[in-house]
């Protein structure tokens, strides 16, 4: 069996988190891609979204993947970027922040995403009944 592998388009150089919107002037999602294309073994991406993919850009990071050889693998909702949840979202003890977290539109928006990258639309169904 042969072993595949993917990485965070990210690590390549978005730099923001809860507690800094950024550390460097950050290189353009195509340019993380041509670098990607160099690591030896690494196929896959996993997006983060809001961040590398948005309502405006899910067609053209699409075809970006594509024409560098590479496969979406997955989006991770950017939770991590608000400074409300630096002590956890999902899992927080604040029922509030428990409830934005829930309620932000982030992951409607990766479903959509991920039927824009996929076209399989299975996972707006699950995502429709809470799942």
């Amino acid at each position: 069996m042969k072993r595949k592998y993917a990485m965070i388009l990210g690590n390549l150089g978005n730099t923001r988190d809860s507690f800094c919107s950024g550390y460097k002037q950050n290189p353009s999602t195509a340019e993380m891609l041509r670098q990607v294309q160099d690591i030896p073994l690494v196929e896959g991406i996993e997006l983060v979204g809001t961040w590398d993919i948005d309502s405006h850009n899910a067609t053209e990071m699409k075809k970006a993947l594509a024409d560098a050889g590479l496969q979406y693998i997955s989006i991770i909702p950017g939770l991590f970027g608000d400074q409300a949840y630096w002590k956890g979202s999902y899992t927080s003890s604040d029922p509030a922040i428990r409830r934005k977290a829930v309620d932000w539109p982030a992951p409607n928006s990766c479903t959509t995403f991920y039927v824009s990258l996929t076209g399989n639309r299975s996972i707006r169904e699950l995502a429709r009944k809470g799942v």
